[in-house]
């Protein structure tokens, strides 16, 4: 183990993250207690709470890092270049299909679902996501407007979530993301033609892919598993 005394401050908060990333993924949110953390990171008592304020933020933090990574991975996969529609749809069947294949990271999820850490995780890159649908096809969507939307969609989603979480086996990966992607676009006034076309090229490029969620690990997709 690394001499955690000569580390700088941001190599400590590194050292937690990434300790966390791995607790949280074998043994869960909620039963990660902060003695797991500091005594797994061999760092003193306090530690956790001094460089962070709470499990939430970490949480946040992490979630928040692993959305980018699995954004990052999928666009390397997929060799050519589509429409802003078709990938934003194709990003939502993966995270939908990880949620349902990996019982680890879909543990993690609800349980941050409850504490309400998504709702904070998600208001950023969704309405990041909406602006870049705005510009791209020129939709006459003000910023109040944006707002209410943004709202309405993570709270769908934070809902589908929590209810997949417990009624799993009632659902398929691939209806609850053609749920929320069909949601998505209903809310940007999205035509319904434009809306079927988008998801059945995301589903057909979803298996043209051929991508195993089953190599997420700790927040990670495994490349060399390939």
């Amino acid at each position: 183990m690394a001499n955690v005394a000569k580390m700088s401050a941001e190599e400590k908060k590194a050292l937690i993250l990434e300790t966390c990333k791995e607790l949280f993924y074998e043994k869960g949110y909620n039963e990660t207690t902060y003695e797991d953390i500091y005594t797994a990171a061999g760092l003193p008592p306090g530690s956790v709470t001094y460089y962070f304020t709470g499990k939430k933020i970490i949480a946040e933090t992490i979630h928040a890092e692993y959305e980018l990574k699995v954004r990052t991975m999928l666009s390397s996969l997929v060799a050519d270049d589509y429409e802003l529609r078709v990938m934003s749809a194709l990003e939502t069947l993966n995270w939908w299909n990880v949620f349902f294949v990996n019982p680890s990271i879909r543990r993690f999820i609800v349980e941050i679902g409850r504490e309400g850490v998504l709702r904070k995780s998600f208001l950023g890159n969704t309405e990041y996501l909406f602006k870049l649908h705005i510009n791209e096809y020129n939709l006459r969507i003000n910023g109040p407007r944006l707002g209410l939307i943004t709202a309405a969609y993570i709270g769908v989603m934070t809902e589908l979530l929590l209810n997949a979480g417990e009624n799993l086996s009632a659902y398929t990966a691939e209806e609850m993301a053609d749920f929320a992607i069909e949601t998505a676009y209903k809310l940007l006034d999205i035509s319904s033609a434009a809306i079927n076309d988008t998801i059945g090229k995301a589903h057909v490029i979803y298996d043209e892919v051929k991508i195993n969620n089953a190599y997420f690990k700790n927040f990670k997709y495994d490349e060399t598993a390939l």
